[in-house]
Parts: C-alpha cells; sequence; structure tokens
C-alpha cells in the first residue's frame, strides 16, 4: 500500500540543501531552532529548570536529530 503522507517539512529543505542549494540553509537552520524548543518543551515538563543546560541539550538533540536527515537525504540522493 503506498505511502499517501507528505514529507516531514525538514526533508525537502535538508533535500534542497544536500544537492548543492545554499540558499535552504536559513530554512534548515530555522528546523533546528524549532525542533530545539519543541525539545525543550519536553525537558521542561520533565523538570530540567537551568536554562543553560536546557538550551545546550536541547540544541544538541536538535543537532543530531538534523544531521540525521542531512545523512539520510544525501544516502537516498547517492542511491538514486
Amino acid at each position: 500500500m503506498a505511502d499517501l503522507s507528505p514529507p516531514l517539512p525538514s526533508q525537502s529543505s535538508a533535500s534542497a540543501l544536500v544537492r548543492g542549494d545554499w540558499s535552504a540553509a536559513p530554512t534548515v537552520a530555522l528546523h533546528i531552532v524549532g525542533r530545539a524548543g519543541i525539545i525543550a518543551a519536553g525537558m521542561a515538563v520533565v523538570g530540567e529548570r537551568d536554562a543553560g543546560r536546557l538550551t545546550k541539550n536541547a540544541l544538541a538533540g536538535s543537532l543530531a536529530i538534523e544531521l540525521f536527515v542531512l545523512i539520510h537525504e544525501l544516502v537516498n540522493q547517492r542511491r538514486a
């Protein structure tokens, strides 16, 4: 059965960046910051109150996810 769900928003900008379209870099950066906000909110809910740790850990988690997305796109484009 075909997957009818659209790709995640970060996939299209990651794909463009991997193809060499540097105009996608600001969008990738916005996805990193937005994702870090979601991660930080979750960390705050479970009790993290130190703003420095919250920011550092949320950004680190978001960057790790974005790195995975970029590598995934790179691998897929090389297969195509």
